[in-house]
C-alpha cells in the first residue's frame, strides 16, 4: 500500500502542474467537463500500479455509477 500512496502524491503534483498549464493554455485546448473523445479514439496502456490505483477509485463508485462505467466500456470495445 505504501506505493499506491506515493504514487497518489505524485499524481496530486503532476495534476497540480498540468491545471498550471492548462490554465495558461486554455484557449487552445478543445476539451470541456465530460468530453470522452480522447479516450475513445485512443489506446492508452497502464501499468499495474495504475491498475490498481483506478481500481481503487473504482470501488468508491456508487452500484449505479459502476455499472455506467461497464456499460459505456463494453460500448468502446464493440466499436
Amino acid at each position: 500500500m505504501h506505493r499506491l500512496s506515493n504514487y497518489q502524491h505524485y499524481i496530486e503534483m503532476v495534476q497540480e502542474q498540468l491545471d498550471t498549464i492548462f490554465e495558461q493554455q486554455k484557449e487552445y485546448i478543445c476539451c470541456c467537463e465530460g468530453c470522452s473523445s480522447c479516450c475513445e479514439e485512443g489506446m492508452y496502456p497502464y501499468s499495474e500500479l495504475e491498475f490498481r490505483y483506478l481500481m481503487i477509485g473504482f470501488r468508491q463508485l456508487s452500484d449505479e455509477e459502476k455499472e455506467q462505467v461497464i456499460s459505456e466500456t463494453k460500448k468502446l470495445l464493440e466499436i
